[in-house]
């Protein structure tokens, strides 16, 4: 991956994206997805920030991310489709967090 500066975080969220959708390097998505959160933000980092902590089972630091999603994709213009479906996968991580 070429050398980003501060404001290019497009290759690192891509990168961890790709890996959770792959399942390749895997195990390196959160660093790179924490590299791209240093750099710029979106609702799209805080959603799968989320799903990364979530596919590890830690829904209550999950919770979190996906809340700030959901807030953020408001101002972003984000279709009210995927925040019903994000609300919806909230209420799931939320549930499991609790037990």
């Amino acid at each position: 991956m070429a050398a980003a500066g501060p404001g290019e975080y497009v290759d690192f969220y891509q990168a961890a994206r790709f890996a959770r959708e792959t399942g390749e390097r895997k195990s390196q998505a959160m660093g790179w997805l924490d590299q791209a959160m240093k750099r710029g933000s979106s609702f799209w980092m805080d959603e799968l920030k989320g799903d990364l902590l979530a596919d590890d089972g830690r829904y209550a630091e999950a919770v979190p991310h996906l809340e700030r999603a959901i807030d953020a994709s408001k101002k972003a213009g984000a279709p009210d489709e995927w925040r019903a479906g994000a609300r919806k996968k909230l209420q799931g991580w939320q549930e499991k967090a609790k037990g």
